[in-house]
């Protein structure tokens, strides 16, 4: 079996940040992705303080156990050997684990990096991918949320845990801290009874031995991606790793006698993106919050006033986890999502106040799974969680807003004789003020057209009216579609960035088989 894709909407059409959809079209003061994409190549590799000595022992020994095959662990030697020496860069990107795996997103980014590291290597500049697995996050509300799709009902199954982290009843824990199978039992039955029969990535195979073993959600899902990527030379490095951080302590000590400074910082930069009709992404909780503290099995934000704390105990908050992984590692370039490239513009200042080359940024690859003659056009715009919770609508909403702003402002000065400034004032207090009635709005005709759509389709087609590559888990769709879906995926991103360096980013649409046929092989 081979799986299709052909190229779909422009992606800063469908983007749900304005910011991020500037970015992609270019011309604005945030600079252009196809120009960041384009300054990869002229990022000089450099030893590294993670990959010194060729890596620390530790990392080095779980991650040749955890590769599946001589040629993979031959050439992560290799690849280790010349990260050490500056000889090699590296192309980051991350993201938590969760139910199944996580979102769908997951493996977006990951194809992303390494098609971008094949590329760079292919001109000459040897470049490997690094997958930051985020298992110190705590955040189970978010880890819960993805979604398995029943081929043979045509329903969705969640996780066990997903009813208390909903709720906010269950416990905060790091996510490395869950074993095996708990918050994940249902994929344990899926897998027997959905998974394709051969088992070309060994993902059924992988849950029965991990599971058996009573091993964690980090260490099921890193050997996964291992195995679904062999053969890419990706390295996986984890968020929750003491020995890890331990490798920051002298940028950590910095950063800790700075973190007032920095918040401040960061908080600036977010007025001033607001104030120039963006968004800014961190809150005042993450901006206060700069730091946590492993404890048990949580973690705890360090107080202002604590300075004693272990490296290796230290875990850094939103605000400060890309400049640690910056620091640490010394990207090439890093993959990102819509979400983090709104809250990177605003960490700028902070890279230029602590010294940290600000390396470029990639978009990742957007992509859609659709049985064969589907038509998406009509999904598009459908994703209602962009429109609420005080977030930025679609770039097409606020780009009416700011039109319909200059025009009342001219109407003002038109009609009633105010000057230019009291004019442009007025209209945009007023249109604040419209801002949120129209999110609303529009919000809700979304999720009723959502609603429609859902029943003309698969529900993993858009599962509980989100955006798939957001819901839908990709253990799932892996050990469905295997090998092929993992080919389709590395051959989109190739794609995506060749497109994208013209300045034609777009979402691409992947044709698998349609996941209600074959209903003769499940029980």
């Amino acid at each position: 079996m081979s799986l299709e894709f052909r190229t779909g909407e422009d992606l800063a059409a469908t983007a749900p940040s304005r910011l991020f959809a500037d970015w992609l079209r270019g011309g604005t003061e945030l600079g252009a992705a196809a120009e960041d994409l384009g300054r990869v190549d002229g990022i000089a590799p450099r030893a590294a303080p993670w990959f010194a000595a060729g890596g620390p022992r530790s990392w080095v020994e779980a991650m040749t156990a955890d590769l599946p095959g001589v040629a993979d662990k031959e050439r992560f030697r290799a690849d280790a050997a010349a990260l050490a020496a500056g000889e090699a860069r590296v192309v980051v990107t991350g993201q938590q684990p969760g139910f199944a795996g996580g979102p769908l997103l997951t493996v977006l980014k990951i194809a992303t990096a390494c098609a971008l590291a094949r590329r760079e290597t292919a001109r000459g500049r040897p470049t490997v991918p690094v997958f930051w697995l985020g298992d110190d996050d705590d955040d189970l509300r978010e880890a819960c949320e993805p979604v398995l799709w029943d081929p043979a009902g045509d329903n969705l199954w969640a996780s066990d845990l997903r009813p208390a982290a909903l709720a906010g009843t269950l416990p905060r824990r790091r996510l490395s801290g869950f074993a095996l199978p708990e918050g994940q039992e249902p994929l344990g039955t899926w897998l027997e009874r959905f998974a394709a029969p051969e088992d070309e990535l060994g993902l059924h195979e992988l849950w029965r031995e991990e599971s058996a073993r009573g091993h964690t959600w980090s260490s099921l899902f890193r050997r996964a991606l291992l195995r679904i990527f062999t053969g890419e030379g990706l390295m996986i490095v984890s968020g929750d790793d003491g020995g890890l951080h331990e490798a920051a302590a002298p940028f950590y000590r910095e950063l800790v006698a700075r973190r007032r400074e920095l918040g401040s910082l960061a908080r600036r930069r977010g007025g001033e993106l607001t104030a120039r009709g963006w968004h800014a992404q961190l809150g005042t909780r993450s901006l206060e919050r700069p730091l946590f503290r492993a404890a048990g099995p949580g973690r705890v934000a360090v107080r202002e006033d604590e300075t004693g704390t272990p490296a290796a105990e230290l875990r850094p908050g939103v605000l400060l986890r890309s400049p640690v992984q910056d620091w640490l590692l010394a990207p090439a370039a890093v993959v990102v999502g819509p979400a983090e490239a709104a809250y990177l513009r605003q960490l700028d200042p902070l890279y230029d106040a602590l010294g940290l080359r600000r390396c470029p940024l990639v978009p990742r690859l957007a992509a859609w799974l659709l049985p064969p003659d589907f038509d998406r056009s009509p999904l598009v715009d459908g994703d209602r969680e962009s429109l609420t919770g005080g977030a930025p609508g679609p770039a097409w909403l606020e780009d009416w807003l700011e039109v319909a702003t200059a025009d009342l402002a001219g109407l003002l000065a038109e009609r009633l004789e105010l000057g230019s400034e009291r004019a442009r004032s007025l209209a945009a207090g007023r249109v604040r003020r419209w801002r949120k009635g129209l999110y609303s709005l529009v919000a809700g005709e979304a999720q009723q057209q959502a609603e429609k759509r859902l029943r003309r389709g698969p529900a993993w087609i858009l599962p509980e009216g989100r955006r798939q590559e957001r819901s839908l888990a990709w253990y799932g769709a892996l050990a469905r579609w295997g090998t092929p879906l993992r080919d389709a995926l590395l051959a989109a991103a190739v794609v995506h960035l060749e497109e994208g360096a013209a300045g034609n980013w777009r979402e691409l649409e992947i044709t698998v088989d349609d996941a209600e046929g074959n209903h003769d092989r499940h029980p």
